[in-house]
């Protein structure tokens, strides 16, 4: 059964092809692969960016608030269709935690429940208690689809069962604008954004491996990239 609520820190590296290829044979000695990723390839993940009209979520994330931001998103593993399963995220970042709260939806009841603000008939695949989270959250503000954000992803668990340790290396990020099917590129094919996400602290291994690297910390926002190449070309997008 797929998680539904998260709690951790997530500390973000934008790497080279050669830093991704140093690293990788060390990490896989500590960490496995993640089920997604049949017979040792990349996956799909499909985005779809929930704000409102005048974007206030991104332009709050990317004022840099050092207390608390959210995102709203449609996330698949899969081509968006109708009837697909997606899952319906808030992302919430309190100080350095990140929450993330989600419930499985068709395509549809998401998008229904998102631009009405209706909410599914329960199904056994939905999680009542964020349903219910949603429809206050959706009371709020008017939202509606905003980007489509695309990328493949490699992604590693910690080996000891015990730990909570996920890594991820996204590339190939492919962008959006909703109801638009002019497509563009968010980072260089050759870069890969790389996450370590925890409660803990990172492992001592990781610490050094990083260190020995030449692989720091840099902030990069994936929707916060598509927004800024939006408001370069659509002189349209009017703020309140």
């Amino acid at each position: 059964m797929a998680i539904e609520v998260f709690n951790r820190q997530e500390l973000k590296f934008v790497i080279s092809q050669a830093q991704h290829e140093a690293i990788l044979p060390t990490i896989r000695k500590h960490m496995r692969l993640d089920r997604h990723n049949l017979n040792g390839k990349t996956y799909r993940l499909y985005n779809l960016y929930i704000d409102t009209a005048d974007r206030a979520l991104i332009r709050h994330s990317m004022s840099k608030p050092t207390i608390y931001k959210e995102k709203i998103r449609i996330r698949s593993y899969q081509p968006l269709t109708p009837n697909s399963l997606v899952f319906l995220e808030v992302k919430k970042r309190y100080k350095k935690i990140t929450n993330k709260r989600r419930t499985l939806l068709t395509f549809d009841e998401a998008l229904e429940f998102v631009e009405i603000g209706t909410p599914p008939i329960l199904q056994d695949y939905m999680n009542p208690q964020v349903v219910s989270e949603f429809a206050v959250i959706l009371e709020r503000q008017h939202y509606r689809p905003t980007a489509y954000i695309n990328y493949d992803r490699m992604a590693f668990h910690a080996l000891d069962e015990a730990s909570d340790l996920r890594i991820t290396f996204d590339a190939n990020l492919i962008s959006r604008s909703y109801g638009n099917d002019s497509l563009h590129r968010l980072l260089d094919k050759d870069a890969f954004i790389m996450e370590v996400k925890s409660i803990n602290n990172i492992p001592l291994w990781l610490a050094e491996l990083l260190d020995a690297r030449c692989v720091y910390k840099q902030s990069f926002s994936k929707y916060g990239t598509e927004h800024a190449r939006t408001l370069q070309t659509n002189k349209e997008l009017v703020y309140a």
